[in-house]
Parts: structure tokens; sequence; C-alpha cells
């Protein structure tokens, strides 16, 4: 995903989701090589829903994977 790409993500997410709001969880977790960001978090136009963002960075500090999903329950 190219800078430009994620910066209309952003764009569009903050359009549909909200605004953040409380964070729920946020942690680091690194297993061999990779380095990956959990997010648990509630935005303003979710309601109650709890919002997954993951980003996982491999060791030449390229995104490996990216996502914005609700929660399971």
């Amino acid at each position: 995903m190219s800078g430009e790409a994620l910066r209309r993500f952003r764009d569009q997410s903050s359009v549909q989701a909200g605004n953040e709001g409380d964070v729920i969880k946020e942690e680091v977790v690194q297993k061999d090589s990779v380095l990956t960001y959990e997010r648990d978090v509630h935005f303003s136009n979710a309601g109650e829903t709890v919002i997954m963002v993951t980003w996982s960075i491999g060791p030449d500090r390229k995104i490996l994977g990216f996502y914005v999903k609700p929660k399971p329950s």
C-alpha cells in the first residue's frame, strides 16, 4: 500500500468510523522476527462496537499485514 493509498484509507475511515475514543487495549507482540501492534478502541460512529487495529511489521521494516475490523464478541 502506498503512502497516498494509506492517507485515502485514513480519510475514508475517519468519515465512516468517526473520531477515535477510548482505547481498551494496546500492546506490541513480537513473534520470531515479526513485530505486531494491536489496538482495541472505540470510535464515535461505531457505537459500543470495539474496533481492532493491527499492524504487522517484518524484520526489513516493511508492513506484512494491516487491518481494521470489528472485534469478535
